[in-house]
């Protein structure tokens, strides 16, 4: 057995020294193996922002659904951080359908909603809204056609991958 580790395992001195020399590569910037400090020995706040490194933690490093709406801090996530693509559809006459270009197929849609309608056109209900990646463009099915001489425009909110 190893001296330095008899000592350890047998002196208090020991074992305060271990833990002196521990804490010394610390601070020196030793890194720690992986799995050598576990989630629940972690007290909420004990890491802040500006003790992590750029880079230290990745997509790779976070667990699937580790960080949830409610681990969000309002107004965390602002418009400049999420990429948004808002498109306009519109579908005129006795069409029932009608499709726009967008910039990523790989988007998820937000949402959608009826942005304007003309002549006697009135609020129509989308029957259907999916992503054709063939076609990189967003198609929208609605219940009824507005009719001869009218429209009506839906614009649909995407965020971009």
């Amino acid at each position: 057995m190893d001296a330095s580790l008899k000592k350890f395992l047998f002196s208090r001195k020991g074992r305060i020294k271990a833990v002196i020399d521990f804490l010394k590569d610390l601070e020196s910037g030793v890194e720690l193996d992986a799995g050598a400090v576990a989630t629940e020995h972690i007290k909420d706040g004990a890491i802040t922002g500006a003790k992590i490194a750029n880079g230290a933690v990745t997509a790779l490093k976070i667990a699937e659904g580790g960080v949830t709406t409610v681990r969000l801090a309002d107004g965390a996530v602002t418009k400049a951080k999420a990429s948004l693509e808002a498109v306009d559809v519109t579908i005129s006459g006795t069409a029932t359908a009608g499709s726009a270009a967008i910039s990523d197929t790989s988007a998820q849609i937000l949402g959608v909603f009826q942005s304007a309608a003309s002549g006697t056109a009135g609020g129509i209900a989308v029957k259907s809204l999916s992503i054709d990646t063939a076609n990189s463009e967003v198609d929208i099915e609605v219940d009824s056609a507005p009719g001869d001489g009218n429209s009506v425009t839906y614009t649909v909110v995407l965020l971009k991958s």
